[in-house]
This record gives structure tokens, C-alpha cells and sequence, in this order.
């Protein structure tokens, strides 16, 4: 590593990227490997918002800008060097509660989890790189712990154990048999497996 002292996030797309601690308050510096994390070169900066992903060639970021003032959704398309805010369409962004906030993409989609002003696990999703946004049918009283992509399709862990869907957030499925527990905290995928954590 280059002697981050404070990795806040990582993303792997074309190429990998890290989000670390910059010196001027709300900001992260954007890191940028092409070897696989053996050598890190410094591409850009962010202004604090908290989800980094990569998709393709874009690099995507969700949270709470510190230095506009509200929440946003941003898009770079030169590793993070400049960043631009998507016209997510996402008519409650100002109110949703962003700040720990899942933002992950997969395939052809990225996918958005935040909470409203009632607490109620929201979920948005984009087919198209950002430009648009579809609020997703979450099943009621399903309180969303992580998120994660499998090519098209969003599996979801929740409360009530994990959720699939195939049809971008339209139907959900009950999948996870013989986990110990339905209350699975966090999952990952790998090529296309998921791993979940309770």
C-alpha cells in the first residue's frame, strides 16, 4: 500500500480504486491500482460521500455531500479525477438517510439503499448507469441490512432473511436455506456466490 492511514472504501471494476482520508476536512482522496493493490497512484478527490463503486468504465459515489450540502449521487467517467451529479429522478433524495447508505453495482445495474423519513428501508434501482431510477416493491416490514449484486439480479439481506430478485426489484423470493438464522447482517458476492454473514 502507499501508507494510507484511513481506507474508508474499495472498489473493483476495470481497474481497482480506493477511497482514503485526504487532508482538506470532507474530503477523500481517489486512489487508482491497475496491478492488482501492488502500486496506488492518487487520480482525484471526493467530497465526502460515503458508497464508491465501479461499474464498466464509470465510477459511482452515494451519500452526503459535506461540501454541497445535501445528498447526491455522482458519477465520474476519468477514474475519479472530476465528478458530476446524476438527475437521479429520485424525488425524496433531499429526505432519504444516505449517510450509511449501500450503493452496488452489478451487470447492468446499480442498486440504492437508504432509509426514508419514516425509517422504512427504500431501495432504487438503475438499468441504465444512473441516468434513470426505479423505486423498488420491498415486501412490508422488510428492514434492508446490505445489498448485493449476482450479474442482473439484487439479493438482499434483511430482518426476515435473504430476498432475491430477478426482474430488478419488481418480485422477491425467499432464498437461504439452512441458514442458522433469518437476520443475516451482511452479504458479499463472489463471481456468483454469495456469502452471508449473521
Amino acid at each position: 500500500n502507499r501508507g494510507m492511514d484511513e481506507i474508508y472504501t474499495v472498489a473493483i471494476g476495470n481497474a481497482w480504486f480506493m477511497k482514503t482520508k485526504a487532508p482538506t476536512a470532507y474530503y477523500a482522496d481517489i486512489n487508482r491500482s491497475d496491478n492488482q493493490g501492488a502500486t496506488w497512484t492518487k487520480v482525484g478527490t471526493s467530497p465526502g460521500l460515503s458508497s464508491l463503486v465501479a461499474c464498466g468504465q464509470f465510477l459511482f459515489e452515494a451519500g452526503y455531500d459535506y461540501v454541497a450540502k445535501q445528498n447526491a449521487v455522482k458519477v465520474s467517467s476519468d477514474s475519479g479525477r472530476t465528478w458530476s451529479a446524476l438527475q437521479t429522478g429520485i424525488s425524496d433524495l433531499p429526505d432519504l438517510t444516505l449517510a450509511s447508505s449501500s450503493l452496488v453495482a452489478g451487470g447492468s445495474i446499480l442498486a440504492l439503499g437508504s432509509r426514508d423519513l419514516l425509517n422504512r428501508s427504500v431501495l432504487d434501482v438503475s438499468k441504465n448507469n444512473g441516468t434513470s431510477w426505479t423505486r423498488a416493491s420491498l415486501p412490508a416490514n422488510c428492514s434492508i441490512n446490505s445489498i448485493a449484486p449476482i450479474g442482473n439480479n439484487i439479493v438482499l439481506a434483511t430482518t426476515n432473511g435473504l430476498l432475491l430478485s430477478r426482474d430488478y426489484g419488481t418480485t422477491w423470493s425467499a432464498v437461504g436455506g439452512g441458514l442458522r438464522t433469518p437476520a443475516i447482517a451482511q452479504i458479499y458476492t463472489c463471481m456468483r456466490t454469495v456469502l452471508a454473514v449473521d
